[in-house]
């Protein structure tokens, strides 16, 4: 910070690159869907047996599936951005 560099930047610490990217993917998901949190995301308390099955009979699974589907959109579009290879 001092010679006017940000210590998270991308080529700082080969760690970096990876933690900018979660917390770019943070940011969106908390845009996309209002929270980070999946209680606040779903509505459902997963530790009350009574919520799970209201939420499994109300068909909100589906929901779950459409996340799901989103963040492996922005994930891969993410890598694709950065030319991370594993």
């Amino acid at each position: 910070m001092i010679v006017g560099v940000t210590a998270l930047a991308d080529h700082m610490d080969k760690l970096n690159r990876l933690l900018n990217i979660g917390h770019r993917m943070s940011t969106w998901f908390k845009k996309e869907f209002g929270s980070t949190l999946c209680r606040e995301v779903t509505q459902c308390d997963f530790s009350s047996l009574r919520d799970v099955h209201h939420y499994i009979e109300n068909g909100s699974l589906t929901n779950c599936k459409i996340i799901a589907e989103k963040v492996a959109r922005q994930a891969e579009m993410i890598i694709k951005q950065k030319g991370i290879g594993f």
